[in-house]
């Protein structure tokens, strides 16, 4: 897929900066080589349109997570979470109000906006992600209702033992689901 020919206009209307647009584009690009799925990269972009409409002043964050998770993330981490993110059946994303999908993008952009720790925020969110996925509810709605809960959750967040913090709350939660 050539991202710059298919998301150039829309990404040209948005941002006033040809230099950014244009950094924008090219980490898209990479990403895309590096992973070759479609589906993730649409969703991708789909989140940074969303992140730039609502406040053109995160582009240059935008920019930052790009450039680490085309360059500088842990080739092993890296594959494990695309590979994981690939197995997500993306589609149930339909079934989302777009109020919803937007408070879930804008909610997990502040994580990556808290501090500079972003390699530790990507784990963070990474493992929220995958505990989320172990819940044992069918309702789409529900578990991102409980992932943006999370995601917010300073204590979970700031927690050296942020694992066993989402572990115990996983297991609590399904505990519950069992009864």
């Amino acid at each position: 897929m050539k991202i710059y020919s298919k998301f150039n206009k829309i990404f040209s209307m948005l941002i006033n900066n040809k230099i950014k647009e244009i950094q924008i584009i090219k980490y898209l690009q990479k990403y895309y080589n590096q992973i070759v799925n479609e589906e993730i990269l649409l969703c991708l972009i789909k989140i940074i349109i969303i992140l730039i409409y609502k406040n053109i002043k995160n582009i240059d964050n935008i920019i930052n997570i790009l450039n680490y998770l085309t360059n500088n993330t842990n080739s092993k981490f890296k594959i494990k979470m695309i590979n994981y993110i690939s197995n997500l059946n993306m589609s149930k994303q339909f079934n989302l109000s777009e109020e919803f999908i937007e408070k879930l993008c804008i909610n997990s952009h502040s994580l990556f906006i808290k501090d500079t720790q972003l390699d530790l925020n990507i784990q963070i969110w990474f493992n929220i992600l995958i505990s989320v996925n172990k819940l044992k509810i069918n309702s789409l709605e529900l578990k991102c209702s409980i992932y943006n809960e999370l995601i917010k959750d300073k204590n979970i967040i700031n927690s050296k033992n942020y694992k066993i913090e989402l572990n115990n709350f996983i297991n609590n939660v399904n505990m519950y689901l069992d009864l």
